[in-house]
This record gives structure tokens, C-alpha cells and sequence, in this order.
């Protein structure tokens, strides 16, 4: 069967229309269906909230100038992204025209414009496609960079910072801080301010066409989208705090899912088991049903958007059923305003989903500009390192004059400490738990600052404060388990990044290591898991030891550094710490009597008060006797 002739012009146009509005149906499908479900009851309401003038970016702008400042360097490819995102737009509103003038032209029979126009329709379509993937690598791109380096200069300073003011926060909003926040600060920046600019120009272009071909449709089309959004919002409002309540029950899930893991070995011996997944049963049903609320009110508010979607294009096809049958309007009108109307729907929806995203990019910029208010910790005047180099086999005396210190106010943990301790000296302290013998170690190490008097170390006659960088001269051993997940060699570098391997063997030696670490598959390139798995804890005490006898410096501070050793092997380590060759000043916290056996003098702490118990005048063998008469 052949058609000819006019039926041929008709025929054209009803497949074209037919594929047009498959496309259209099948766009519409995917945009509702990926983008609205996920937020737009909540984004609606950040939307009426712009409507009701509430907004709250009048703010953060303070918290902008930050992020520009953090954005430093791509702020270009900022600009170009718009710009492609832009002239996307424009491209694809000139595609639309196109399209029109093409039906239009095959309607009359013109061969040869209707083939010119085919070739410049291909050649759009072809642009679209090159500028979009560059637009998205270049997105990507930036994006990637951007987030590093602004994780790189948080955690720069996180590691400057004071650590008194950095220890209130929690490790796991700190770890957040940096992964989660600073991706939303780089997506907002690479992302969303290119999206929003890109919609604004869909929009504009898209109206100004729309209102040249028919100025009804595009004043019709311009309030409903809006109007519809704005109505969602009486259920937008109610997802909020339905939405504020899963997120909690999320995080409680979450939370006891971490502790049950981190604690499972005091599970099953308490035979816990059943109750435990029992609570973990409660938690769930109580997060699925919220889940399953914030998804029916999800579906109502989506409904109001879909049902302004629809209308307009019902409209649209209205008047042109009714514009095509008393012939004021041509085909080829009908196809362009079908593809310009989404022009005008989708950036009402996408500046819906997009606001909430900068919005929320704020709240991230503002809780990373929280860490970064923290001071950095201030070298002193005298620093020690600039006025007098000091050797790393020096020998140091430690001052501490008249100092008082309290973490609360009107509270004092210490009160006027005043003593010495002698180069190469070996001083004991004692106390009950919560006296502030560790916080002695903070003072010295300058983690923390005295509220009154000074600290000091001496070398050759003359005193420098201590400071951060005071901290070069002193090896720590803290309590608990201290090892990073890695390598046995590579926790014991920590100490001396440039120690050679026979440094790492004679340290592990003076420490009783080796031959535990020899008896390990891979020896010394043995993996060991988070906080030492696969080691006993008496092994990671040891491997921390190690680590402090490998960095080699003038003072060693051991904070209950043997309590998980047995009596023997205490004894050696003990030993081995009198006997190092580049004699340290040692300060050992303790609460055992066979370290204390090691001292030359030991300090009981009291109620803040530091107490001399005893010196090399007293008899060893009172030690002991000594120790357990101040416990009671």
C-alpha cells in the first residue's frame, strides 16, 4: 500500500508525534520516579518556606564566604560548568524550535529544507551529547579534588588544634565532619550551583519561547508548576517530622548495632544473645514503620505534583485538538510546545530538589567552620628548638612550679604542684584513679594549659616552657591499647620513621616483643586489625613499649604502661628501661610495687596535693612496704 500525498504529510507527523510523546511520557517517568520520591515533600517545604519569606539563608552568609574561601582554585570550573549548563539549556530550547520548524516543513513537502533541518536537528543532538559528558567528567573531576582538599586542610588542622578543645567531640562526628560534610560542601559547590544556574536558564529560555509561540500555555504552565508545589507543601510539613523521628531511629539502630559488635565478646559470656536480637527486632519494626508512614505521605504529596504535571499537559493538548481542528494552528507548534513545557516543569522540580541541597551543603559548612573555630595551639616565645637546638640524647631535668589546674571552673584537680624531676632520674607516681595523675602527663606533654605556675625543661642550666613543640624530646606510652591497624613494623615506625631494621629488632627486644613477633606468620609484616586485633593485650602493651624505646628521646612517660604483663616480664621490661643507653628522665604512672622497686623517688598524688613517699635515702626494701601503707 502506498501513501501519497497529503495522507504522507499526515502519517509523518503522527509518528513523529507518537515518538515525541513516548519520549516525553518516558522522560516524565524517569524524572518523577528517581528525583521527586526521594525528597520533594521535604524540598516543598524548604520551597514554602522561600514562599512565606523564612528563608534561612539570610544566615549563612557568612558560611558562603567560607565555602567560596575553601573553594579556592575551582571556582573556574564552577563558572565553566555553568556556562555548559547554561548553553544545555539554551540548546535544548533551540531543539525544540527546530523541531517545529521541521514538521512544519515536512507538512509542506520541502525536501530540501526538511533535510537541512534534519542535519542541524542530528548536529544539536550530537552537541547535547559531547557537551553533557564533558559537563559530567568535569563534575566528577572537580568534585573528587575539591572534597580532598578540603578534607586535607580540616584534618590539618584537627591535627594542630588543641587537643582539649578537639577532645569534646566524638571520634565518629569527627570521622562524619570529614567524609560526609566535606562531600556535601564540594557537591554544592561543583554541583548544585551549576544545576541551579542551568535550571534558572531552562526556565528563562524555556518561558521565552513558550511565551512567543503562545503566550496562554506559558502564563497557564508558569503558575500551575508552582502553585502545585506550593500545595504539597500541606504534606511536605507533615514529613518533616516524620522524617526528623526515622532519622533517629536510624541512628539508634545504627548505634546499637555498632556496640553490640564492638561488645560481643561480653554478650555471649553474659549469654545475651536472645535478648540482644530481641532489642534489635524492637528497633527495627519501630524504624519500618516509620519507613512506612513517611512513604504514604511521600505518595500523597508526589500525587498534588503529578496531578499539576499532568493538567498542564492536558492543556496543552487541549488547545491543540482544539487550535488543529479550526486550523489556527499548525503541527509543528503542537510538537515544540510539548517539549518546552517540561522545559518549565522540570526546573520548578529540580530548583525544589536543588535548594534544599545548598541549604543543606550550609549545615555541613557550618559544622566543618565549627572545627576550624577551635584554636590552634600556640607555640611559645621560647621555643625551645629555635633558641638553643637541643640533641635528641640531651639529658633534661623536669619543673613543674606552683601549678594549678581544674577542667571545670571552681573545681581544682591540681593545687599548687611544685617538684623536679633530675635528668636521667626515674620518679614513681602513684594516687587513686580520677586524681589527675594522667593529667599531669597532659600538662607536660602541653595538651592541656595550667590554669596557674609553669612547666618547665631544663637543659644545661637554662628553662624553656613547654610547648607543642616540646613534645619532640618525650616518648609516651598512654594507657589502653594504642596500636593503628596496619603491620607490626609499620605501628612500630610511628616511633622513628627513619629507624632501621636492626633499631626495630633492638627495640622489641628491650620491650620482650621479639620473640612473640618471630613466632607470627609474616613476622614483623604481620597485619594486625583495629586496636591490635589478633594480638593479646599483653602483646600490644609490649608493642607500644617498643614503639617509645624506638623513638630514643631525652624523656619517657609510661601511663600504667605494664598492667597487662605478668610479673616476669614487667621485671625485664623494667629492666631493660634502667638500662637504655641514652638514660631518659622516666616518669612512670603505676600502681604495682614492682615498678615502683625501679624509682629513685615516688610521688603520691592526694586530693591535688603531691606528696614525696620515697627517695634513694629510703631502704629498698621498704618499698613495697611503703606503697601499700599509702593505699590505705
Amino acid at each position: 500500500m502506498q501513501i501519497s500525498g497529503k495522507n504522507n504529510h499526515y502519517f509523518l507527523l503522527h509518528s513523529y508525534l507518537c515518538i515525541s510523546s513516548i519520549f516525553y511520557y518516558h522522560n516524565l517517568s524517569i524524572f518523577f520516579d528517581a528525583g521527586l520520591k526521594r525528597c520533594t515533600a521535604l524540598l516543598c517545604d524548604i520551597l514554602a518556606l522561600f514562599l512565606e519569606r523564612k528563608i534561612i539563608l539570610k544566615k549563612p552568609i557568612g558560611t558562603f564566604r567560607w565555602i567560596l574561601t575553601q573553594s579556592r582554585g575551582y571556582l573556574k570550573y564552577t563558572f565553566i560548568l555553568m556556562l555548559i549548563g547554561g548553553l544545555l539549556s539554551i540548546l535544548g530550547v533551540y531543539r525544540a524550535i527546530a523541531s517545529k520548524k521541521l514538521v512544519d516543513t515536512a507538512i509542506l513537502g520541502s525536501k530540501p529544507q526538511t533535510t537541512t533541518l534534519l542535519i542541524l536537528l542530528a548536529i544539536l543532538i550530537i552537541a547535547e551529547i559531547c557537551l553533557s559528558s564533558t559537563n559530567s567528567i568535569l563534575s566528577a573531576r572537580c568534585r573528587s579534588k575539591l572534597s580532598a582538599s578540603i578534607q586535607k586542610r580540616i584534618y590539618d588542622h584537627i591535627l594542630n588544634c588543641q587537643w582539649m578543645e578537639l577532645s569534646g567531640y566524638h571520634s565518629s562526628s569527627l570521622s562524619t565532619r570529614l567524609c560526609n560534610d566535606a562531600d556535601a560542601v564540594a557537591n554544592a559547590v561543583t554541583n548544585t550551583m551549576p544545576h541551579l544556574f542551568t535550571l534558572i536558564v531552562l526556565l528563562a529560555s524555556s518561558f521565552t519561547a513558550l511565551l512567543y509561540l503562545e503566550p496562554a500555555v506559558a502564563l497557564a504552565a508558569i503558575i500551575i508548576s508552582p502553585v502545585c508545589i506550593f500545595f504539597s507543601k500541606l504534606y511536605g510539613s507533615k514529613l518533616k517530622g516524620v522524617y526528623k523521628d526515622s532519622q533517629e531511629a536510624d541512628a539508634l539502630c545504627r548505634s546499637f548495632l555498632q556496640e553490640s559488635v564492638q561488645n560481643i565478646l561480653i554478650l555471649k559470656t553474659f549469654c545475651l544473645e536472645r535478648e540482644n536480637y530481641a532489642g534489635l527486632s524492637r528497633l527495627q519494626d519501630k524504624k519500618i514503620s516509620l519507613a512506612v508512614k513517611k512513604g504514604y505521605i511521600n505518595t500523597l504529596s508526589n500525587t498534588v505534583i503529578r496531578l499539576g504535571s499532568w493538567s498542564t499537559f492536558f492543556i496543552i493538548f487541549c488547545w491543540g485538538a482544539n487550535n488543529l481542528s479550526g486550523g489556527v494552528a499548525a503541527f509543528g507548534t503542537l510538537t515544540a510546545l510539548l517539549q518546552l513545557i517540561s522545559g518549565i516543569q522540570a526546573p520548578f522540580y529540580g530548583l525544589a530538589s536543588s535548594v534544599p541541597e545548598l541549604v543543606a551543603s550550609v549545615g555541613s559548612a557550618e559544622r566543618l567552620m565549627e572545627l576550624t573555630s577551635i584554636p590552634k595551639e600556640v607555640e611559645d616565645n621560647t621555643d625551645m628548638e629555635s633558641c638553643c637546638p637541643i640533641p635528641d640524647n640531651s639529658l633534661l631535668d623536669i619543673e613543674f612550679r606552683n601549678v594549678c589546674f581544674s577542667y571545670k571552673k571552681n573545681e581544682s584537680l591540681l593545687k599548687n604542684l611544685s617538684f623536679t624531676v633530675k635528668a636521667g632520674e626515674i620518679v614513681g607516681l602513684i594516687g587513686a584513679s580520677g586524681e589527675g595523675k594522667t593529667t599531669i602527663v597532659r600538662l607536660l606533654l602541653a595538651l592541656v594549659t595550667p590554669d596557674k605556675g609553669h612547666i618547665f625543661i631544663k637543659y644545661k642550666g637554662r628553662k624553656y616552657q613547654v610547648s607543642p613543640s616540646s613534645r619532640r624530646f618525650i616518648s609516651y606510652v598512654p594507657q589502653g591499647n594504642t596500636l593503628f591497624s596496619g603491620t607490626v613494623k609499620s605501628n612500630l615506625l610511628h616511633g622513628n620513621l627513619t629507624a632501621s631494621d636492626w633499631d626495630i629488632h633492638e627495640a622489641a627486644v628491650s620491650s620482650c616483643s621479639a620473640d612473640f613477633i618471630e613466632q607470627l606468620k609474616d613476622k614483623y609484616e604481620t597485619v594486625i586489625g583495629e586496636k591490635g586485633s589478633g594480638l593479646s593485650e599483653g602483646q600490644a602493651q609490649r608493642l607500644a613499649i617498643a614503639r617509645a624505646f624506638l623513638r630514643k628521646k631525652p624523656i619517657l612517660v609510661l601511663d600504667e604502661a605494664t598492667s597487662s604483663l605478668n610479673t616476669e616480664t614487667e621485671a625485664k621490661i623494667l629492666r631493660s628501661i634502667r638500662d637504655l643507653k641514652h638514660k631518659p628522665t622516666c616518669i612512670i604512672i603505676t600502681h604495682r610495687p614492682s615498678a615502683l622497686a625501679l624509682c629513685n623517688r615516688i610521688f603520691k598524688l592526694e586530693k591535688g596535693m603531691l606528696y614525696e613517699i620515697y627517695s634513694d635515702n629510703s631502704m629498698p626494701e621498704t618499698v613495697e612496704e611503703r606503697y601499700a601503707s599509702s593505699c590505705i
